[in-house]
């Protein structure tokens, strides 16, 4: 195992850990553990993590606390191995709490991918944000930081007794932390798990492979002095008290109606079990296997001593946890005496039933087998349905006990959900009140809001997001939402673009008053000028020059045609939008409910030139000028077209994927892409609007329309107004600028993506423009309203990556191809590696493609290598598959 040794010695010795025994814990395949005891050296336990044979372990952990030789859980061991669940180290064995550590995470964790830069970013900031904070409630510095790979790891030194009061006043200190690090908006949260005295903290010096794909080193950022935090210090911090429970009798029983003896149960059934008291709460520890992983699967099931309990409160009330990752929605740890908790006591206690009566478990067993049949039905043919083989797979009669039971591809990618916390309070009222109204995601009228404001700001201001160099932006923005038909689209567009429809019936109602005006004018002017070319004439006879040129001007300047100001456009063609754009030049919003129709137009080759008019007015900075001899020359002095409208995912990987359209500029310039998950319960709203949001989201868009210029502002020689960051905002953007730069320019990104990613230079500006406009009015842009900027950014980030999920995660893409191919027989009963790159059908094309593919389905169990060796000439190439009995 690749180490740094001088990293680890400096954790170790700044933990304090070098003269009791201390414990390194090892996670791969399995779990190892090395426990130190006097008789071994510290250069003993690193050699042994050294010389391993688990060359590439998960992660690598150090028990922030000394262990308790003495106990019997304890044993010293000579070298690393694998640890029996009954030989794991618990709270009990900790000898002293000697050190209290922040772990520091993103609040919502995607399974599949590690943190980004920008999370990494945000992370840190909350990082030093509680320790400039600390210091000056006059605790020490820490005395050891480390960046996990993921997050960042912060140990104070402490000294406390390792008992339940010490738990409770490390966990409120933990809670104090957690509390002012939301307060204060930091997309951060401190883990309130390390509250437990047997912690484990990531070891520096090694590297975290919990994402296979993205390996992290820890590191070691600074050691210091090891300063006792003080009892005092810590409650200085930490959060109140909770307030005592009021005492109830035993109320809650199961569905029976009979109140339920934990300790009975859990005896008749055989589960293995501990039970400890603890300040009066009686638990019942599972030391073999969750008594509910049976509802999931065979229940063979390797639990830690603590990972599952039963817990009699001394109240009355009856609670369970398990960390099993199914069980995790039924976790209650606190006394089920409110209505939360008697809603998940009634979940649990049915879930018991079904696991502790034969009819239960007769039930659990024919429920478990429809799911099965409902896993594997989508990969079996109509055929198969028709002659009973749903049966023959349920009974397993075809299937041999060699096979494992497949198990589902990843789905894609999920993305974040929309804190509306986070966006200015006129937008958020407003589209809080249509999500509510309409039952659709609030993602939905977001970006309609976002898009309109952007369209109706346009050009009459612009950024210049670095503090001296004159690059200029104009918050112009393309939206996009993603979702399947019937999933209320277009209702959620509908209400923010009937505000500039009312707009547009406002300019209207003007437009025809000038045009009565303009029409008398002209009459006038058109008799007056028969009247002065005769005039005209006679200055003409007598080589008047001066006075013939007067009345030439008189004649040649009537008056002047008005234009009716538009806000919004639907279906045009380009060339009349070309003419739009140039009696509109603040900006114009195109409205297309169903987007396919324009790309699938631009995608033809013989209208390249249309598709260069809209990748030039995403701008908005430019003008645009087209010569024909039909038409003449069509000038606008600039073009600034806004794009909004919905598009379904089928759709949309059309695009993607087909005629070069998913890394040409086009596409990516939708910064403002959302794909979010429709919620599944529907509820019946009828109710008015929100007259006061509407009312009040009206009044800024009138705002936004005739824009304040104002003093704050600066004015360059062509009359285009800009203004910049602070200097506080102009900090925080160039560092995060930087990272985004470093992103895009390693490499490692699919090129769709990383294009996408590029576009986000301009977009953290125009939003934070937006933001500021809409709160403050015109100004220099200020810190809070680039921080909403970054933070919504992150936001459309994870909805880029499930836009272009097929390459964020082509493996898995490519797997479920070749399963398909599996599905309708087009591979065979069993297959090579050549058999499917050598047809070269649509996406998978060359042999690593192919293998990258197969490697994921062997994997899950769809698929597997025949027990053969490699004969003379062969090659991993040739060497066959074989396709899972089910097919």
């Amino acid at each position: 195992m690749t180490i740094d040794r001088h990293e680890i010695n400096e954790q170790i010795s700044a933990f304090g850990l070098g003269e009791d025994a201390f414990e390194i814990a090892v996670f791969g395949d399995k779990v190892r553990q090395y426990c130190r005891g006097i008789d071994a050296t510290q250069a003993d336990v690193i050699d042994q993590l050294e010389n391993m044979d688990h060359k590439e372990p998960k992660a690598v952990y150090l028990r922030a606390n000394p262990l308790d030789s003495e106990r019997k859980n304890v044993a010293l061991r000579p070298s690393f191995k694998q640890v029996a669940n009954r030989e794991g180290v618990n709270d009990r064995d900790i000898l002293r709490r000697t050190n209290l550590t922040l772990d520091f995470d993103r609040p919502l964790k995607n399974p599949n991918y590690a943190a980004t830069t920008n999370e990494r970013f945000e992370l840190e900031r909350a990082v030093w944000y509680v320790v400039d904070m600390l210091q000056e409630r006059g605790w020490p510095k820490p005395c050891c930081m480390v960046e996990s790979g993921n997050g960042f790891q912060v140990t104070y030194a402490i000294d406390l007794r390792n008992n339940a009061d010490s738990t409770k006043l490390v966990k409120r200190t933990l809670q104090g932390l957690k509390e002012i690090v939301e307060r204060e908006g930091f997309k951060a949260k401190v883990d309130l798990a390390l509250s437990n005295a047997s912690t484990l903290v990531r070891l520096a010096g090694t590297t975290n492979r919990k994402f296979s794909d993205d390996p992290r080193p820890a590191k070691l950022l600074e050691t210091n002095e090891r300063v006792i935090v003080s009892r005092e210090q810590l409650e200085s911090v930490a959060a109140p008290p909770p307030a005592p429970k009021p005492k109830r009798e035993k109320n809650y029983a199961p569905a029976t109606g009979q109140i339920i003896d934990i300790q009975r149960t859990l005896e008749e059934n055989e589960f293995p079990f501990n039970v400890t008291e603890r300040d009066g709460e009686r638990r019942y520890q599972m030391t073999d296997r969750c008594p509910l992983a049976s509802l999931y699967d065979s229940g063979d099931h390797d639990l830690n001593e603590s990972d599952c309990q039963f817990i009699e409160f001394e109240s009355g009330g009856i609670g369970f946890c398990c960390k099993h990752g199914r069980c995790t929605s039924l976790a209650m740890d606190h006394d089920p005496t409110g209505d939360v908790g008697k809603a998940q006591w009634e979940l649990l206690r049915k879930k018991m039933d079904l696991c502790f009566t034969e009819e239960g478990l007769k039930a659990l067993e024919a429920a478990r087998e429809a799911e099965v049949i409902k896993a594997w039905e989508p990969y079996m043919d109509h055929e198969s349905r028709e002659d009973g083989s749903r049966r023959r797979i349920s009974e397993g009669s075809d299937v041999p006990d060699d096979w494992p039971r497949p198990k589902p591809l990843p789905s894609e990618i999920q993305a974040a959900r929309l804190d509306l916390g986070r966006l200015p309070p006129i937008i958020r009222d407003y589209v809080e009140d249509i999500a509510d109204r309409i039952q659709c995601p609030v993602d939905y009228p977001t970006v309609a809001v976002l898009v309109c404001a952007s369209s109706l700001i346009g050009r009459q201001i612009f950024i210049r997001p670095k503090a001296n160099d004159n690059w200029t932006v104009c918050p112009n923005l393309w939206g996009m939402i993603v979702g399947r038909p019937s999933s209320m689209k277009s209702p959620a567009l509908a209400e923010p673009l009937s505000l500039l429809q009312g707009f547009e019936s406002e300019e209207r109602l003007l437009f025809d008053e000038r045009m009565k005006a303009f029409e008398s004018k002209s009459l006038i002017h058109d008799e007056m000028s028969r009247i002065r070319k005769r005039e005209l004439a006679k200055a003409v006879a007598g080589e008047d020059s001066d006075r013939a040129a007067n009345i030439a001007d008189e004649i040649t300047n009537g008056p002047m045609r008005p234009t009716c100001r538009r806000f919004k456009v639907n279906s045009s063609t380009y060339e009349k939008l070309h003419e739009l754009c140039g009696e509109n030049p603040i900006g114009l919003l195109s409205f297309r409910d169903e987007l396919s129709g324009l790309l699938s137009r631009l995608s033809r080759e013989e209208l390249g030139e249309e598709r260069a008019f809209y990748l030039e007015a995403w701008t908005g900075l430019n003008g645009f000028t087209t010569d024909r001899i039909g038409r003449g020359t069509v000038h606008a002095e600039a073009v600034c077209l806004s794009i909004l409208g919905g598009i379904q995912p089928s759709r949309l990987r059309q695009h993607l994927t087909a005629n070069g359209d998913a890394d040409d500029g086009l596409v990516q310039r939708f910064q403002l892409t959302v794909w979010p998950e429709v919620a599944g319960d529907f509820r019946n709203v009828d109710r008015l609007p929100d007259r006061k949001a509407t009312q009040n989201l009206r009044n800024c868009f009138e705002r936004l329309k005739n824009l304040n210029v104002g003093d704050a502002t600066e004015i360059e020689d062509d009359g285009r107004s800009f203004c910049r960051f602070t200097p506080e905002a102009q900090a925080i953007f160039n560092d995060w600028r930087v990272n985004l730069e470093n992103e895009i320019r390693s490499g490692d990104l699919p090129p769709a993506f990383e294009s996408h990613l590029g576009k986000y230079r301009s977009l953290v500006p125009s939003l934070a423009l937006i933001f500021e406009i809409i709160e403050h009015g015109v100004r220099s842009v200020t810190s809070e309203s680039l921080e909403l900027a970054i933070g919504y950014s992150g936001y459309l980030r994870s909805h880029a990556m499930k836009t272009y999920g097929d390459e964020v995660s082509p493996d898995i893409q490519n797997a479920k191809q070749i399963l398909r191919w599996v599905k309708d027989g087009t591979l065979g009963r069993e297959f090579t590696l050549r058999d499917i790159y050598r047809p070269q059908r649509a996406g998978i094309r060359d042999k690593e493609t192919a293998h990258r593919g197969v490697d994921v389905l062997v994997d899950f169990g769809w698929i597997r290598r025949c027990d053969r060796r490699l004969g003379s000439g062969q090659t991993r190439s040739t060497v066959p598959f074989e396709v899972h009995p089910i097919f």
